[in-house]
């Protein structure tokens, strides 16, 4: 199924871009379709206050679901492409502060000197040149967004095809939202929660639990599930507990040649369209994931995370995140992000998180029905 999806969403023009009214509405129809197909039913919830046609797409009964599996679905504007040093995508204030330094160490460096070294006609010349450049830059749709956040929006869709499948009891107890305007400020899933507080009294939204998707199929191989309370934290522990690796399956990794098929997808551009090419596991691809530990899920507490997660902080909430690790703990780098190089997408990490959150759920239908 998810190869199924990573086709349709990622090499399709109509539902690879979601910034504006029209392109969400088509892709809130493949959605409502495709969960329809497996017994959710849907409504755009919007009412954003503006004419972009913003809306949170939602999938069950939200006053009465317990679990809530959530993943933006808005794309953002192009970020020009950095040297990687200075891309740190995804990871607080810390990490945007440090990347808006490295544009201007590259601004202003390069400006002093040709001002220097050749004239300061060449460098006011350069810098102009440069604001242009920056703004056609940044005001532009950023084209491909496999990773950020196509891949969570597969998570969630395949974990709800897999309860309708496997314990379809469970459905009630579930509710699957896809957020809009997590790229300007998490607005999709701060209106959401003020919905939800205005439905349920404060000690009932506390006992929720909120599992957010949000870049988990990129070439970022450090898997991992970050928190914000105690509370979270072990509900985290308890979730990776049933990841594959722990119920005899093989362990994901990315770098196995002989027990590995990875299947990647890489976009390329034909000059009419642009569609999805199938790479199975090559020595060169190998390489590509040499990031990749153990292949295991890492538990993190952190407070410079602001996904939608953070926005449910005071009920069991965290986020599902693949990352590169660098720097220093807890600033993180996401490579390709909100860049014109967003068109890898690993069908077997994804696969690998679903499982896990999939086991997760099926045991609570399964305590529920020993219980009874």
């Amino acid at each position: 199924m998810i190869e199924k999806l990573n086709a349709d969403l990622c090499a399709d023009k109509r539902y690879r871009v979601r910034a504006h009214g029209e392109q969400k509405a088509d892709f809130f129809g493949y959605v409502k379709k495709y969960m329809s197909e497996h017994g959710y039913d849907g409504r755009a919830d919007g009412d954003f206050g503006d004419a972009k046609g913003a809306a949170n797409l939602v999938f069950g009964d939200e006053t009465k679901a317990e679990i809530f599996l959530t993943a933006h679905y808005d794309t953002p504007k192009n970020a020009a492409t950095l040297p990687s040093f200075f891309v740190t995508n995804k990871a607080g204030i810390v990490a945007d502060v440090f990347m808006g330094l490295g544009y201007i160490f590259i601004a202003f460096g390069v400006t002093a000197l040709l001002g220097f070294f050749v004239s300061w006609y060449a460098a006011i010349a350069y810098f102009l040149l440069g604001l242009v450049w920056a703004g056609s830059n940044f005001s532009r749709d950023n084209e491909f967004n496999f990773n950020d956040n196509t891949s969570g929006c597969i998570a969630i869709m395949e974990i709800a095809a897999k309860i309708a499948e496997e314990c379809p009891e469970m459905k009630n107890r579930l509710c699957f939202v896809f957020f809009d305007r997590e790229e300007t400020g998490a607005q999709g899933s701060k209106k959401f929660r003020k919905r939800l507080l205005s439905a349920l009294q404060p000690e009932v939204f506390r006992s929720k639990i909120f599992l957010n998707f949000d870049c988990v199929g990129g070439r970022d191989k450090d898997l991992n599930i970050y928190v914000y309370t105690e509370e979270g934290q072990k509900l985290a522990n308890q979730i990776k507990a049933f990841a594959p690796d722990n119920d005899g399956n093989r362990v994901y990794t990315g770098k196995e040649s002989k027990n590995s098929n990875l299947t990647n997808t890489y976009a390329h551009d034909d000059g009419n369209r642009t569609y999805a090419e199938k790479e199975s596991e090559t020595a060169n691809q190998t390489k590509a994931h040499d990031a990749l530990g153990d292949g295991k899920i890492t538990v993190f507490k952190t407070s410079l995370l602001p996904t939608d997660a953070n926005n449910f902080r005071d009920a069991a909430a965290m986020t599902f995140i693949s990352t590169s690790k660098r720097f220093f703990y807890p600033l993180c780098k996401l490579k390709d992000a909100h860049t014109k190089n967003d068109r890898y997408l690993d069908e077997d990490m994804i696969g690998y998180y679903t499982r896990t959150v999939t086991a997760y759920i099926r045991s609570l239908s399964e305590r529920k029905r020993s219980a009874q």
